[in-house]
Parts: structure tokens; sequence; C-alpha cells
């Protein structure tokens, strides 16, 4: 009669010599050795957790539009309503940016072909692209 002791061991060289087969398996014999329905269960897991991840990605991405949507109605900076003061704008910040191209800063210098209106837009232009903010315009309080 075989002891338990024996039976343990003979069970532990089984398990060994079936780990050792399955380190030894190619991902391709792995797969063929599968069960199909245990593949479609990963594939159905798999695709779930793509779709959550999706569905999650979307909700940042529609939070995020929804909150500049916010800050950019919220913070809209208006222009000050004497001439004076825009070409004051202007001027200080030809003076503090060096990388504006010449032809600008040359018009505007000599006052050639600036209108109040585009005073006005180039201004809006600035402060669409983040150049001038409160501080710049005085309404920073």
């Amino acid at each position: 009669m075989n002891s338990p002791k024996k039976y343990r061991l003979l069970l532990s060289e089984f398990i060994d010599s079936l780990d050792e087969q399955i380190l030894d398996s190619s991902d391709n014999e792995i797969m063929e050795n599968a069960n199909e329905s245990e593949i479609s269960k990963f594939d159905e897991i798999a695709k779930k957790q793509i779709v959550a991840y999706r569905k999650n990605q979307r909700q940042i991405a529609r939070r995020e539009y929804l909150s500049n949507i916010q800050d950019a109605t919220t913070n809209v900076l208006s222009l000050p309503n004497e001439m004076k003061r825009k070409l004051e704008l202007l001027s200080t910040f030809f003076k503090n940016n060096h990388n504006v191209p010449t032809e600008f800063t040359m018009a505007f210098r000599e006052g050639k072909d600036l209108s109040e209106n585009d005073i006005d837009s180039l201004l809006q232009d600035l402060i669409e692209l983040g150049l001038l903010n409160k501080k710049d315009l005085g309404t920073d309080k």
C-alpha cells in the first residue's frame, strides 16, 4: 500500500512536470491547447475594458472642454475705451516683445494704416493668444 507521503511526492513531481511543459511551450502551442470558450471569455473581458476606458476618456475630455468654455466666458477681457490707453498698450507690448515682426512695429510707430478698428483687432488678437492679460489691461484688481 502506498503512503500519503508517496502520493504527495508523486503529485509534486507531476505538477513540476506540467510547469516545465507549460514554460517550454510556445505561445502558439498554448493557444492551440487552450479551450475556445476561455479565449472568447478573455476577448469579451478585454473588449469591455477597452469600451470602459474609451468612455472614461470621453468623460474626462468633456469635463475639460466644459471647464475651458466656462473659463473663457468668465474671463473675458475688455479693451480700454480711450484711444490713448490702447496705443500705450500696444507701445508697451512692442517694447517688451522683441520677436514681433518689424512690419507691425514700424506701422505702429509711424501710425500708418492703423485705424482704431485695426488697433482694436490687434489688441483682441493679442488677448486671445494670451500675450496680453488682466495685468496688462489694468483690470487685475
